[in-house]
Formats: structure tokens, sequence, C-alpha cells
């Protein structure tokens, strides 16, 4: 195993309304051994494509801590716009992003 990657819920979470209503927020985690080779990227593409696909998600949300510059960029790679940030209880300061889908994109 070389990771994980999953929803935090189902699309259209109460706590999501306020910064994406309808959304859906998903996270990963790529062990040290195994980062910087393009899995979290092909996993999130892989997700968001299944969602929008299955499901007509268009609205992605990531919780990112500031300092974490790798994760951060991945996001940027992948569209994600800042559109908030909120405190965390294990993790702290989260900057929260999202992807917005047009109808035609593939993710």
């Amino acid at each position: 195993m070389i990771g994980h990657i999953g929803f935090h819920t189902a699309p259209g979470a109460e706590y999501l309304r306020p910064y994406a209503p309808g959304g859906v927020e998903f996270g990963f985690t790529v062990y040290p051994p195994f980062r910087r080779q393009g899995y979290a990227r092909e996993a999130s593409r892989a997700l968001m494509r299944w969602a929008h696909q299955v499901h007509g998600v268009t609205r992605f949300v990531l919780s990112i801590r500031p300092d974490n510059t790798a994760s951060q960029a991945l996001a940027a790679g992948l569209g994600f716009k800042r559109i908030g940030s909120h405190i965390d209880e294990v993790d702290g300061l989260e900057e929260i992003l999202e992807h917005r889908l047009c109808e035609n994109d593939a993710a």
C-alpha cells in the first residue's frame, strides 16, 4: 500500500454548504517512500472523474494546511482555488480549496 484517498462525506454535506453547496470533500495521503511520483495526482483525477461521471458532482473541496507545500502545489496543479480557511481540531489552520467542473469537463 502506498497511501489512501477517499471522500469525507457524501456530496452536499451540511458543513460544506457555506463554501461549496452540493460539493464533496476528499483527502489523500501518500506514504513518504512513494511521494512525488504522481500517485496523488492520478488518484485525485480518477476520484473526481468517477464522482462527476457517476454522480454528477461538479464541486470538489480539499482542506490543506498552509505549510503543506507539496499538497498545496498538487491542489493548484489540479485547478483548486482558495475559498476560505478554518481551524481543524487535529491539524490546526487549514485552507479550504475548491475545484469546480463545468458540465463538459471530465475532471
